[in-house]
């Protein structure tokens, strides 16, 4: 996981006014380097294979392909290329959820939520994230 800033992140949710405001917050952070924003599944696949992305930022309900199989071809790829998964999502059914957490998402953002705060909340969940994964591999010698 990459603790350097900018974190370069994908947002991958169907284009509403929520997007659009989540894309805006982001680019304006200043902690975040938005390489991609896209609204389906299919293309956020494309791009986590084509780019170097440290953070997905993801709603579970999009077209072509949803989250849940989104998460599931990310645990194809090697641990140390996955990004970190927040999910961005109105998906409130806790077994929906739990699926999610298995298949590697660190946490949910329910929608809606406030535009003005979701940078900061993102960027703390992604800090928490790193230094978990940070703990985790302490001692360990390759």
């Amino acid at each position: 996981m990459n603790t350097n800033l900018p974190i370069r992140t994908l947002l991958a949710e169907p284009k509403t006014t929520e997007h659009i405001r989540s894309e805006e917050a982001l680019r304006k952070h200043g902690r975040f380097s938005l390489i991609s924003s896209v609204d389906n599944g299919l293309s956020a696949l494309d791009c986590l294979h084509e780019e170097k992305i440290d953070l997905l930022l993801m709603d579970l309900l999009m077209p072509q392909m949803d989250g849940l199989g989104v998460l599931h071809e990310l645990q194809e790829m090697p641990k140390e290329d996955r990004p970190v998964v927040i999910l961005l999502t109105p998906v409130i059914s806790e077994l929906i959820l739990k699926e999610a957490f298995r298949l590697g998402a660190v946490y949910a953002i329910s929608k809606p939520f406030s535009p003005g705060d979701i940078a900061d909340r993102v960027f703390n969940i992604y800090a928490i994230a790193c230094s978990q994964e940070q703990e985790e591999n302490k001692g360990i010698l390759i």
